[in-house]
């Protein structure tokens, strides 16, 4: 079936050659195939993650770079950005009238991956739904960030009122200490600086140490060891330099990958301890989140940038102390 009106192409940026710059690049239109919807780009996020997409590319250009800016054409394929349904709508959107249809990201990395690149449309199994009364550029991160953190902290073996720690207090960071709080549990950030102390007890953070002034694991063990110790920022020797903070039985969660460090087996056996990473989630875990941060006032904090400046973003994300949000 023809698509609605739209033009015949559409702006992109993409990781043209190995360790470049993103590139704007003409996307020709192509109409969805059964089975395929076409979404559009309302804001796009910028992850760490993308960084591998520049060390392979061209291997990955083909299948990547999501940032479009005609605002009636389709969306990305980008897993972290929010996307609303330009089609059948009233197919779509006769199921709700308070929540719009849009994109996630697990299944699309095979979708892209197996050849179709900068394709202007996605699977239906691959969205998740949102209140239409919150921010797009709110809603990005919460559909990568967000929804790692809350289902690790939903997931993991604790109980209110459980002290957690949560390593790193930038874009991940921001969110666990305020998820946590809503859970019931006694967040404790754990720095390097003291830069972000006065924010972390605005967002509720119980404790704040500071590793330049303290020793971390041992402040924990003096509050009765922490549970959990959520790692939200690379670092090779987090596990080795807070291992001794855990509670026994307690679970380090790491949710940041760092590109070495060892992992003091002795010690998780001698006190039962647990090694577990994640990513994010499914589509009901996406919509999960975006409910919860609802209903609990969450704030979402980013740094917003126009489409034409896709690069100052990308590079933005190392020193930036939230997510940046491409806006087309």
């Amino acid at each position: 079936m023809p698509s609605a009106p739209h033009p015949d192409t559409y702006k992109a940026y993409a990781f043209l050659e190995k360790g470049g710059d993103l590139k704007p690049i003409d996307v020709t239109w192509r109409d969805p195939q059964s089975g395929e919807i076409v979404v559009k780009v309302l804001a796009c996020g910028v992850c760490a993650r993308h960084v591998l997409v520049v060390l392979e590319a061209p291997l990955y250009s083909n299948c990547f770079f999501p940032f479009r800016d005609v605002p009636s054409c389709p969306g990305s394929r980008d897993h972290r950005r929010r996307r609303r349904y330009t089609g059948d709508r009233e197919d779509l959107e006769g199921r709700t009238t308070r929540r719009r249809r849009l994109a996630r990201w697990a299944l699309l990395d095979m979708l892209w991956l197996s050849g179709r690149q900068f394709l202007p449309v996605l699977l239906p199994t691959a969205v998740a739904s949102v209140p239409d009364d919150i921010d797009p550029a709110e809603v990005a991160p919460l559909m990568c960030a967000g929804v790692s953190v809350y289902t690790a902290l939903r997931d993991m073996n604790a109980h209110a009122p459980d002290v957690i720690g949560i390593h790193g207090m930038g874009g991940l960071g921001h969110l666990a200490v305020q998820f946590a709080k809503a859970m019931g549990f006694r967040p404790v950030v754990l720095s390097s600086t003291s830069e972000k102390e006065e924010l972390a007890f605005k967002f509720g953070a119980y404790k704040f140490l500071d590793g330049s002034k303290v020793n971390q694991a041992e402040e924990l063990a003096k509050l009765g060891g922490a549970k959990v110790i959520l790692c939200l920022a690379p670092d090779d020797n987090v596990v080795q330099s807070l291992v001794n903070g855990l509670a026994p039985g307690g679970e380090f969660f790491i949710l940041a990958v760092s590109q070495g460090g060892t992992v003091p087996l002795g010690l998780f056996v001698g006190k039962r301890l647990n090694l577990r990473t994640g990513g994010a989630g499914t589509a009901k875990e996406e919509e999960e989140t975006i409910d919860f941060v609802g209903a609990h006032d969450i704030k979402v904090l980013v740094n917003k940038f126009p489409l034409a400046e896709a690069q100052k973003a990308y590079e933005h994300r190392s020193a930036a102390r939230f997510r940046s949000v491409i806006i087309p």
